[in-house]
C-alpha cells in the first residue's frame, strides 16, 4: 500500500509543477482528490482491521479509534 501512495503523490507533484509551469488551472482536480483520500483511509482502515492480531476483544476498537482521530482532526 505504501508503494501505491509513494507512486500518487510523486505523479501527482510531477503533474502539478508540469501545469503550473504551462499554466494551467487545478481546481478541478479537488473532487478527484478528496475522493481518493476518503478511499485511501478507508481501505486503510480496513487493513489495520485485517492484518493487526487480536488485542483484547475484536477489531471493533480499532474502527472507533480510527474514526475518533478522524472526528477529532477535522474538528480542530
Amino acid at each position: 500500500c505504501s508503494i501505491t501512495i509513494v507512486v500518487l503523490c510523486v505523479s501527482l507533484t510531477v503533474y502539478t509543477f508540469w501545469a503550473a509551469k504551462r499554466g494551467y488551472d487545478l481546481n478541478f482536480l479537488g473532487p478527484f482528490l478528496f475522493g481518493a483520500l476518503i478511499v485511501l483511509v478507508a481501505f486503510a482502515m480496513i487493513q489495520v482491521t485485517l492484518l493487526v492480531p487480536n488485542l483484547e476483544d475484536s477489531g471493533d476498537d480499532l474502527w472507533f479509534l480510527g474514526i475518533g482521530n478522524i472526528l477529532r482532526v477535522h474538528s480542530l
